[in-house]
C-alpha cells in the first residue's frame, strides 16, 4: 500500500529555514536559509492561563511534505522559519511516517 503525497494545491506557502548549528554564547548560530516552497503554514492560538494572567498565544504549525515540497531536510528544533517577514523558532519537529523508514512528511511547531 501507497500513501498518496500531500497535493501541491494543499501547500500554497513558502518558508525560508535556518537550520540550527549550535550555541555560541547567547545566541545560537544558523545555517544560510534554504528556501522551501509548496508548504502549508497554519496559525494556532492558544489559551494561556496561570495564576497572575490570563492571554492568547499564537503559534504556527508547518507541514513540509517529502515528494511536493521543494527541499525536504533533516529538521532540528531551536532552528528557525522565516513567514511573512517574521522569524520563528522550532519547538517541536514531527516525522510522520507512511510504511518505510522515511518520513512521509514533517509536522513543525513554531513559536
Amino acid at each position: 500500500m501507497v500513501i498518496s503525497p500531500i497535493p501541491k494545491h494543499l501547500l500554497p506557502h513558502t518558508i525560508q529555514y535556518k537550520a540550527y548549528e549550535g550555541s555560541s554564547g547567547w545566541d545560537g548560530n544558523h545555517a544560510p536559509p534554504l528556501k522551501i516552497e509548496h508548504v502549508r503554514v497554519t496559525p494556532v492560538s492558544k489559551l494561556k492561563r496561570t495564576s497572575n494572567s490570563e492571554g492568547e498565544e499564537v503559534n504556527h504549525v508547518v507541514l513540509v511534505d517529502r515528494v511536493n515540497s521543494s527541499a525536504f531536510p533533516n529538521f532540528k528544533i531551536r532552528s528557525e522559519i522565516e513567514f511573512n517577514g517574521v522569524n520563528r523558532e522550532v519547538v517541536d519537529v514531527k516525522p510522520h511516517y507512511a510504511f518505510g523508514n522515511e518520513p512521509h512528511h514533517y509536522e513543525l511547531e513554531l513559536r
